[in-house]
């Protein structure tokens, strides 16, 4: 999995609250991923891109969200 956050900074804050695997990266992976979903981050308004291996992977990791995470366009194939 991988998201396409706005800014370095923003990876960063993201990272120190979330689960003890997610970790900002240099380089994106996402031509390599099959599925696609946006989430969009409450505060602050954000919107950012999620890739997953495929749908199912994608609607898996989207079942609970995080609390001010809400999937703004669902999962669907590239």
């Amino acid at each position: 999995m991988q998201i396409d956050y706005p800014s370095a900074d923003f990876c960063r804050k993201v990272a120190a609250i979330a689960s003890r695997n997610a970790r900002c990266e240099s380089q994106s992976v996402a031509s390599n991923l099959g599925a696609r979903a946006t989430l969009m981050y409450n505060p602050p308004g954000l919107e950012v891109e999620a890739h997953y291996q495929d749908v199912a992977r994608c609607r898996s990791a989207n079942s609970t969200m995080a609390e001010g995470v809400q999937l703004a366009t669902p999962c669907a194939a590239k």
